[in-house]
């Protein structure tokens, strides 16, 4: 007979992975695990599609002696309770319904939560009691109810193990946990530390691979909070990024020369490892956003990002996060619009003149100044020199100062480095020419192609090597500049496409 029950029905919100430390995969351990697979689905759940409406009736396990524990990720947009499964037994019979959550626990109504997606945990202890032919049935849901996924262990779990299936279902459907304490890998690595800045436990999402899941999360947006999507293609087994935010608003407040997001976020990665992230944001979805305006992803209050904006997101590419990073999101209120090539070359009398685009209602709504060296040398708008090394101008404008950057090299004139040959040269137009690298040492080596103009072209990390080839190929006629940085340092090979 039923001795007790351990477990009715929590909801449980998440995002990151893992289980049974012992165990070489869920496979192994779960008597009964199914996921969904209905890609025609009309919904998905962060990327994951329901059990389709022909498999979901046929669904049945027998359930094991002892302890049972289920786990059941659902989404429904009835407002009333609907079956999920039945457990029958000869002398117990129990529904698991999308009303088996305990609604003290939330921070919004149920049917937010239920239509958003959720979690459900339901376990019972038989004791001594042998099954026979006790069975679970998973009902075919239709209409607006979807099961994406269930796992049933016939065995006894602790706190742990309960974190561990949580945390891989939550992060999997983009479901924040209810207790950001529960954040476990397979592990045991604490994925969430909620006591470094607890404003920020909130709206949890994360990425993460677990070959014990049989897993990988490259990119995810939370079920509740749209607002920001991360991925990222970087992560090994067992390593995790996950971000919380502040739960303010999609508003940007004026700080005087800038706005600022005022729902900001938090960034940790597990064990502090290192991960390459980009970050979009919805632009549907901010307030008072002016879409003309640069954006950047300020992390720590020091290291600024530049991001891409288009009608549907801001993204920021590239954002390297390690350990925990405090992230913000803000836009410059100056009208000026600066756009400065990487890289120019001295002419064949040794000087070139720098000539910006600026962009601006009128002449009067900025100023320009230049810098080398750390000096000023110049406060008119195109700067003629004949120095080579990095320059860089300051546009102002309402108060608010934009910096660019960019390279003064040498005259071209055929092959600047014996180290590097680039053949043949020269070429045409779509054919491969080949850049041989033969230097002294071993060294890191990353390859910038400019036009003449200073335009960047592409620009690639070769790797570390002291000797290795390239096929390159260049489809529009010209004569481009090839940048080998060699351990940083610049060495230029001119070719002549045809």
């Amino acid at each position: 007979m039923i001795k007790k029950v351990l477990s009715i029905a929590t909801l449980c919100f998440a995002l990151s992975l893992q289980t049974q430390v012992n165990a070489q995969n869920l496979k192994s351990e779960a008597k009964f695990w199914v996921k969904g697979s209905d890609a025609k689905s009309v919904v998905n759940l962060n990327g994951n599609y329901p059990l389709s409406e022909d498999n979901q009736g046929a669904i049945m396990a027998q359930l094991g002696d002892n302890h049972s524990n289920f786990y059941i990720v659902f989404q429904s947009f009835d407002s009333h309770s609907v079956d999920l499964a039945d457990l029958n037994m000869k002398c117990y019979q129990q529904k698991i319904t999308t009303q088996n959550i305990n609604p003290q626990s939330l921070d919004v109504p149920l049917m937010e939560k239920i239509q958003s997606g959720a979690i459900l945990k339901y376990g019972f202890n038989l004791g001594n009691y042998k099954v026979t032919d006790e069975f679970m049935l998973v009902n075919n849901v239709k209409d607006r109810t979807y099961i994406y996924e269930i796992i049933y262990m016939n065995k006894e779990f602790t706190d742990i193990d309960h974190k561990y299936l949580q945390t891989y279902l939550s992060l999997k459907y983009g479901i924040s946990l209810i207790d950001n304490n529960n954040y476990l890998s397979n592990q045991n690595v604490v994925l969430w530390d909620n006591s470094y800045a607890p404003e920020f436990n909130k709206n949890i999402i994360g990425l993460g691979k677990s070959n014990f899941y049989d897993f990988s999360k490259n990119s995810s947006t939370n079920s509740v909070d749209k607002l920001l999507s991360i991925s990222s293609n970087t992560l090994r087994n067992e390593e995790y990024l996950l971000i919380g935010n502040n739960a303010k608003s999609n508003r940007f407040e004026n700080k005087g020369s800038e706005m600022v997001l005022e729902k900001t976020y938090l960034a940790q990665t597990a064990s502090g490892s290192e991960e390459v992230a980009t970050l979009s944001f919805n632009t549907s979805l901010l307030e008072n956003f002016d879409a003309s305006k640069t954006v950047y992803l300020t992390i720590n209050g020091e290291t600024k990002i530049k991001g891409n904006v288009d009608k549907n997101a801001i993204v920021f590419n590239d954002v390297i996060l390690n350990g925990k990073d405090l992230l913000s999101v803000s836009y410059d209120l100056s009208s000026v619009k600066a756009d400065l090539a990487d890289a120019w070359f001295l002419n064949d009398r040794g000087e070139i003149t720098i000539k910006p685009e600026i962009k601006a209602d009128k002449k009067s709504d900025y100023t320009v100044a230049w810098y080398f060296n750390d000096k000023l040398v110049s406060n008119k708008e195109n700067l003629p020199t004949n120095k080579t090394g990095v320059y860089e101008m300051r546009v102002t404008s309402n108060n608010v100062t934009n910096s660019y950057q960019t390279n003064v090299y040498s005259k071209i004139d055929g092959k600047i480095s014996n180290e590097i040959t680039v053949y043949p040269n020269p070429v045409s137009a779509g054919e491969d020419f080949k850049i041989s690298y033969n230097l002294t040492s071993e060294s890191n080596v990353e390859l910038y192609v400019y036009q003449m103009n200073g335009k960047l072209v592409d620009q690639r990390t070769l790797g570390r090597f002291n000797q290795n080839e390239f096929n390159y190929k260049l489809d529009t006629s010209g004569v481009y500049i090839l940048i080998s940085k060699i351990d940083g340092k610049a060495n230029i090979n001119k070719i002549i496409v045809k």
